[in-house]
């Protein structure tokens, strides 16, 4: 369950068994006193709240008491998640998100009288999510109950709360028909498009069918004349207005050319995982700000100066203009999930910090806010740290010296090319390239053997690593540790 959709959660039991299962699946092990500091309770409460889980859970997951605290283990997958969903089916916060989302707007006194609550109870539910609220630039009316701010702002609380959320009874999906329709008028001319996009399918559908509801209700969004200008005179939008009709013929619901702008920007703002000739294309297309090419060179001539005479400078570049849209639309846009944020902090704290740093020191040149710096700098720490793996790798050279029974040798063979054949240089040495002077190129990085007299017989200048006869799990996470320590601790 993400923070997002917690803080919309009324009762205060099923918010701390959500945090406990939260860290369940993350760690698969935790301590009642790991529990107790989560959720600001008392062991005893826990004690008690793991016992009605273990029932509750029963059929999907096992929770074992141990020396080192609770194990974790899920049975069923598929029933572990109905069985979660099934937790928050009496919850009154989201189904009024999902009335105000389909205008079916309440008063207070109708949806207390529905929920059996006291008013005074609706009431501190209610002021619990206004700072959730105010992170999005939104607040709630009262007579009727409905979400007032920047209509940008709402469709992107909208978008965060059902698309990056977990699945819930009440969660939002798009109409299966949208993707049809989306099939036969537009997605099969998008692999086309100059720009490309990195957004997914099922993201476009929501964006799409948010806005179609949203119009529907007399909800509509201006986007900046700026962009607007941008947009129409390229190519790409005219793809977007085949889908008007349609929408129209569907849904009885006419986007107007603001909408399809704003529906298109949103989906190039999210640039595609490996094509630099479509970053270039777009940076090209909608340059709206000659500092953002300054800040480009900037940053990588500090960060990546390798990098700064190649291809990858449109990469960085085509990064910054599309936070720089994103703000143009609505600076929320450029919000992303607090657990993202977090976690990258941790696993990348030294980089997130340089990049905060120099974030912050170019914003006012942009005239940008620093609402959400944190979101900007955890979205370029993720950027650069994946170009960091995909581009300044280094290859390593690695030898393998395999000795003992010879299916043994070639299964272990294969699982090396299996797991680093595509990463790095392996060699499996023959009979007639044995050789002291061969062991010892400065070139090799690495020398692996399961035969410990080679390390008595040859003296190995090189780094080395010795694996038993036949090779085990301990073995297996040595190699990978050496190898390629970053990959150890994604997978370990």
């Amino acid at each position: 369950m993400k923070n997002l959709q917690l803080k919309f959660i009324a009762d205060p039991t099923t918010v701390r068994w959500f945090r406990i299962l939260n860290l369940f699946e993350r760690t698969q092990i935790a301590t009642k006193g790991q529990l107790a500091k989560l959720n600001e309770v008392s062991e005893r409460t826990i004690l008690t709240d793991i016992n009605k889980l273990k029932e509750y859970f029963s059929d999907s997951a096992k929770i074992v008491s141990t020396n080192n605290g609770y194990l974790f283990e899920k049975k069923n997958s598929l029933r572990f998640i109905e069985q979660k969903e099934k937790l928050l089916q009496n919850e009154i916060l989201f189904e009024l998100l999902g009335n105000i989302f389909y205008g079916e707007l309440e008063d207070v006194a109708e949806l207390i009288d529905r929920f059996h609550l006291s008013e005074t109870s609706f009431r501190r539910y209610l002021r619990r999510i206004e700072p959730v609220l105010k992170e999005y630039g939104l607040k709630l009316s009262l007579t009727p109950i409905d979400l007032k701010g920047d209509e940008a702002n709402i469709r992107k609380f909208f978008k965060d709360f059902y698309y990056e959320g977990e699945m819930t009874p009440h969660t939002l999906v798009p109409p299966k028909e949208i993707h049809g329709l989306i099939y036969q008028t537009f997605l099969s001319k998008l692999t086309e498009a100059s720009v490309g996009t990195g957004t997914s399918p099922i993201e476009f559908y929501y964006s799409l069918y948010i806005a179609i509801e949203r119009v529907r209700q007399g909800k509509t969004i201006k986007v900046p004349s700026k962009l607007y200008k941008n947009v129409m005179n390229s190519k790409d939008s005219n793809n977007l207005l085949l889908i008007q009709q349609r929408i129209q013929k569907n849904y009885q619901v006419e986007l107007g050319v603001n909408e399809l702008c704003w529906l298109y920007l949103a989906t190039i703002a999210k640039r595609p995982f490996d094509r630099v000739d479509q970053d270039k294309l777009f940076c090209e297309l909608l340059q709206l700000n000659d500092s953002l090419t300054d800040l480009t060179e900037n940053y990588l001539k500090n960060y990546f100066p390798e990098l700064h005479t190649t291809e990858l400078f449109w990469v960085f570049d085509a990064f910054f203009l599309s936070r720089y849209i994103n703000h143009l639309i609505s600076p929320v846009q450029n919000k992303i999930m607090s657990e993202i944020i977090e976690k990258t902090k941790f696993e990348c704290k030294e980089s997130y910090m340089k990049n905060r740093h120099f974030l912050r020191s170019f914003l006012f040149k942009l005239d940008l806010t620093e609402d959400f710096l944190e979101d900007m700098a955890t979205s370029l720490t993720l950027l650069s740290e994946r170009l960091r793996e995909q581009w300044l790798y280094k290859r390593k050279k690695i030898v393998f010296l395999l000795e003992g029974d010879l299916y043994v040798c070639q299964m272990i063979k294969s699982r090396v090319f299996q797991y680093f054949g595509d990463r790095h240089q392996i060699f499996f040495i023959t009979i007639p390239a044995l050789t002291e002077d061969f062991l010892n190129q400065e070139d090799i990085d690495l020398v692996v053997t399961n035969y410990s007299e080679y390390l008595s017989e040859y003296n190995l200048s090189t780094n080395w690593l010795l694996l038993k006869t036949v090779p085990d799990k301990q073995d297996w996470e040595l190699l990978f540790r050496t190898v390629e320590p970053q990959m150890f601790e994604l997978i370990k």
